[in-house]
């Protein structure tokens, strides 16, 4: 391989290609990031090093969730969580419950992402190692998306059950297999002609202004003196009462309506 002659080391190539392929899941271009990922695995595999093995499964496992591929993306990450388990390697555990969580939400288990999500927050808490700037491209709009399927009283009590549950109880709770809730969608669209239109509070509005500016969560946390997961909460907020899917879909909406309250 190329790399590995420029780098001399398989153990140096393989965390160059995992960190590449990583990078490019943030941007969505998951037919490279699988390809990158894949090396990396191979790598991994002819070391007999667990954690490179581990790491590039949960890589390609998001990437397979990405691809509208669940049963191997669950295969995927089954077998990376259980190679961390055994080694003990709870910050990359954090990785490996936000991957189920992005899984559940693609599948419309709304309630079993967020109890995954709250959990994966937990840890990441517990652990001291909070999202980095790839990690929060690729999850922030699974997050929101799986948040804005929910109204926000079963979101926040199923995010706390998460966030109560032991060690042990996540990683089972990861390995089982996943609820099926029925999907919340048809049921939204059914009803929403029965509702009056959205409005969001004075707080929502800043947000939802500063996300129209294209700000990130950490710029609109510091510009408004509120912590990022609050500001997250906010977004997740708005999504849902607006029924929109991105931060690009908001920054639209604000530049259509400017002039006008919600």
């Amino acid at each position: 391989m190329k790399l590995e002659r420029q780098l001399g080391s398989d153990m140096g190539a393989s965390q160059v290609l995992f960190n590449m392929g990583y990078t490019e899941l943030a941007r969505g271009n998951q037919e490279r990031a699988t390809e990158l990922l894949r090396e990396s695995l191979a790598i991994g595999r002819k070391l007999g090093d667990k954690g490179i093995v581990s790491a590039a499964m949960i890589g390609l496992g998001v990437s397979a969730t990405l691809r509208s591929e669940p049963g191997e993306a669950q295969t995927l990450l089954k077998e990376g969580l259980a190679i961390n388990v055994e080694l003990g390697n709870k910050m990359d555990i954090a990785d490996d419950l936000e991957a189920f969580a992005g899984l559940a939400g693609a599948l419309d288990e709304e309630l079993r992402a967020a109890r995954l999500w709250g959990v994966a927050a937990a840890l990441r808490v517990a652990t001291g190692t909070p999202w980095g700037a790839a990690e929060r491209l690729l999850h922030e709009p699974q997050l929101a998306a799986a948040h804005f399927r929910l109204d926000y009283a079963s979101w926040e009590a199923a995010f706390e059950e998460g966030r109560a549950m032991s060690f042990e109880e996540a990683v089972e709770y990861a390995l089982s297999e996943g609820e099926t809730v029925t999907p919340l969608t048809a049921v939204l669209k059914q009803s929403s002609a029965e509702k009056p239109p959205p409005t969001l509070t004075r707080r929502e509005r800043e947000v939802a202004e500063l996300v129209g500016r294209g700000l990130t969560s950490r710029q609109i946390a510091s510009e408004l003196h509120i912590s990022e997961h609050t500001v997250d909460k906010h977004v997740a907020n708005i999504l849902r009462k607006l029924n929109l899917h991105s931060r690009e879909q908001v920054a639209v909406q604000m530049a259509k309506q400017r002039s006008h309250p919600f």
